[in-house]
């Protein structure tokens, strides 16, 4: 099933990641994309350091 990574509680997304539905990478590059959706219009982050977060 497809997974909308944007509403998923830290629960959810723990048992995901847990049981290897979900991978740590593919969380955080979701994470990072929403990020950059959403952070022209909220400007809640001083930086953004992508390339560290996925290291």
């Amino acid at each position: 099933p497809l997974i909308n990574h944007n509403q998923l509680t830290i629960h959810q997304a723990h048992q995901l990641l847990k049981t290897k539905e979900l991978s740590s990478l593919e969380l955080t590059k979701a994470t990072l994309e929403r990020i950059l959706q959403v952070e022209p219009k909220v400007h809640a982050l001083v930086t953004i350091t992508d390339e560290l977060a996925l290291k």
